[in-house]
């Protein structure tokens, strides 16, 4: 710590004085429970961000549950006439930390329609909550009637066909 001194013909002598060994400990406290509160923090936020992620995929997965559909067919394959394909994203996210994921499969048209309604729904309940927080919905609901309207196209091909 510095002082300043007044001498008796009215000049300045700076003069330091080393801290109390108890401030100096108490500094050193400090700055190890900050530094320890700070990787606590880092860790918490590591940890939220992989059970958010974790969460975002099993939920992903019950998409498909009591349905019969072929996720990601390989380009060029040929899908059998009574199939349709459907292509839609889901989102997922808190604030600034969003997954978007794109779902491309060929089911049934009953099946489609269920697929389809159980992403749009997680889209508005787990989407809702990301940096897109009024977007995510309406791309949703534009991006659902779409497809709604795909495999109604396709399924009107399928009843055509001989």
């Amino acid at each position: 710590m510095i002082h300043l001194i007044l001498t008796a013909d009215g000049g300045v002598v700076l003069a330091q004085q080393a801290l109390p060994w108890l401030v100096n400990l108490w500094i050193a406290f400090l700055a190890v429970v900050f530094i320890g509160f700070f990787i606590v923090v880092v860790i918490a936020i590591i940890k939220g961000l992989r059970w958010f992620e974790r969460s975002a995929t099993n939920s992903q997965a019950r998409f498909f549950q009591d349905v019969t559909a072929f996720v990601n067919p390989p380009p060029g394959l040929e899908v059998p006439p009574e199939l349709v394909v459907v292509r839609f994203h889901t989102y997922s996210g808190i604030l600034i930390y969003v997954l978007q994921y794109e779902h491309l499969f060929c089911a049934t048209p009953t099946d489609a329609r269920k697929v389809l309604w159980r992403m749009h729904w997680h889209n508005l309940t787990r989407g809702f909550f990301a940096y897109g927080i009024l977007l995510i919905p309406l791309l949703s609901l534009a991006n659902y009637w779409a497809q709604l309207r795909s495999i109604s196209r396709q399924e009107a091909g399928i009843s055509k066909q001989p």
